[in-house]
C-alpha cells in the first residue's frame, strides 16, 4: 500500500511531500526517486518516505544523496511515542 501526501504547513513555511509505503519487504531505490520527484514537481521544501518495514542500503544511500527523509519502523515507533507524550 503506498499513500503519498503533498501539503503546505503554513505556521512553519514549510512543505513537505510525504510518501508512506506498508510493505512487507524492504523499501528500494523506487520509491525514494518517486518521493523526491514529487516533492520536487509541487515545489516542495523537502520530502518524507516512511514505511513500516525498513530501507534497503542502495535507497538509504540515495536518499542522503537527495536530501530525502528516511523513516522506518524504529523511526516511526519513535516519532509515534513523541507525539503521544
Amino acid at each position: 500500500m503506498t499513500f503519498s501526501s503533498f501539503s503546505k504547513h503554513s505556521k512553519n513555511k514549510i512543505m513537505t511531500g510525504v510518501q508512506c509505503k506498508r510493505y512487507s519487504n524492504s523499501v528500494g531505490v523506487s520509491a525514494v526517486q518517486e518521493v523526491y520527484t514529487g516533492a520536487s514537481f509541487y515545489n516542495c521544501n523537502e520530502a518524507l518516505l516512511i514505511t513500516s518495514s525498513s530501507f534497503t542500503a542502495p535507497a538509504k544511500k540515495m536518499a542522503q544523496k537527495l536530501g530525502v527523509i528516511l523513516w522506518d519502523r524504529e523511526e516511526l515507533i519513535r516519532q509515534l511515542a513523541f507525539l503521544s507524550r
